[in-house]
């Protein structure tokens, strides 16, 4: 018996020098901000955020760099920056607005000179020809901006599709099941709605009522009073739909998020429970994975909204210099008293403003999409 209590002794002796030494023989020497900082690393390479910025255009990345952006990571963003963006942005695009304000304001001068003839033929002719100089000076900048801002559009969509797996695999990760489902369904229905809206709505109707408006001050029809019904039905159905859109996502980003806690904890709490001994191990384990997951999917859905505003931001500002533009030649057709001038530039400005309402309102669907990844708690 006295043998057997020896060895007994020894052996519990032995497994309590090895308990002790073998963390230290484990240790290898790194601190564990460094673990920490690899594990953060090792699941942003494997989400595919990379890739996301990747498949963004020169210019938008060109943007995200001079915000404060490293790539996909999201380091240092102040508003300076951001301003400073939207300013580089601006001084690109600023030399056609000023040459059509220059050409705007000599239009109105000869007009006003001619207008003082006593044959009122030639004041007329000269007023014709005057309005339709203006309208072929502030058209061509029309379409083209027309056709920037379905190519910003069709960018922003191309990239929220992409986000879908990336977003969706990271909230999965992180436990928000439900709020993954959430994310993917608001960006497939904004990448399918979106472009649709636009280009049978939207933009045939913005043609339409930029007709109108050149039409009536040649003509002195009543057909401004029409383009200016369809600016206030365009504006109120697109309030109308982005309303909706915010609505349906924040009441499903509550209950999900509701419903994603609850089965948090109870996962964490089986893993605490029911496995014994180490269960409370395994349980700190997971949080701890999680919260790296965490910090990964936090990025991620800033590294989102910070995307679709750099996305926008150079059409925006081209569409703020004509809205500009087409403001200051107004106000100088005023003073010379050219109203069929003033007129053209008074229906423009209006079509430049229903062009950035459309901007921002889709500027702003991506971004609540995004931050349905950002602002996800469990």
């Amino acid at each position: 018996m006295k043998l057997r209590r020896v060895i007994l002794l020894c052996f519990a002796a032995s497994v309590c020098v090895f308990m002790t030494v073998l963390p230290v023989l484990a240790y290898d020497g790194q601190p564990e901000e460094e673990d920490e900082s690899a594990l953060l690393e090792e699941i942003e390479s494997k989400s595919g955020l990379d890739r996301l910025y990747g498949s963004l255009d020169d210019d938008t990345r060109e943007l995200l760099d001079m915000s404060g952006s490293d790539g996909a990571t999201v380091t240092d963003i102040m508003p300076e920056n951001i301003f400073s963006s939207f300013v580089f942005s601006a001084k690109k695009k600023m030399q056609a607005p000023i040459r059509a304000f220059a050409a705007l304001f000599a239009i109105a001068a000869v007009l006003r000179i001619c207008m003082g003839f006593e044959n009122k033929e030639v004041s007329k002719t000269a007023e014709t020809v005057g309005t339709l100089a203006c309208a072929g000076i502030v058209m061509p900048p029309l379409l083209e901006l027309f056709g920037a801002v379905k190519t910003a559009v069709d960018g922003a969509m191309i990239f929220l599709s992409g986000c879908i797996p990336v977003f969706s695999a990271l909230m999965a990760a992180s436990g928000k099941v439900k709020g993954g489902v959430t994310f993917s369904a608001a960006s497939v229905i904004a990448g399918s709605a979106v472009p649709f809206l636009l280009k049978t709505i939207f933009f045939p109707l913005l043609s339409v009522m930029t007709a109108f408006f050149i039409v009536s001050q040649i003509t002195d029809s009543s057909l401004s009073k029409t383009a200016d019904s369809i600016y206030g039905f365009l504006k109120w159905l697109l309030v109308f739909l982005v309303s909706i859109f915010f609505a349906v996502i924040s009441i499903q980003t509550a209950v999900n998020s509701s419903i994603d806690a609850v089965t948090e904890k109870n996962v964490k709490l089986v893993a605490s429970s029911a496995i014994p001994v180490i269960g409370g191990a395994l349980g700190d384990s997971l949080a701890a994975i999680k919260g790296s997951v965490d910090v990964v999917k936090s990025g991620a859905g800033a590294f989102g909204i910070l995307a679709s505003v750099m996305i926008f931001m150079p059409v925006a500002a081209q569409t703020v210099m004509w809205i500009g533009a087409c403001k200051l030649g107004e106000i100088v057709c005023d003073l010379f008293e050219t109203k069929a001038v003033s007129g053209i530039l008074k229906g423009m400005s209006t079509v430049f403003k229903m062009l950035l309402a459309i901007i921002i309102s889709v500027a702003a669907v991506c971004i609540v999409c995004a931050s349905a990844v950002l602002f996800s708690k469990g």
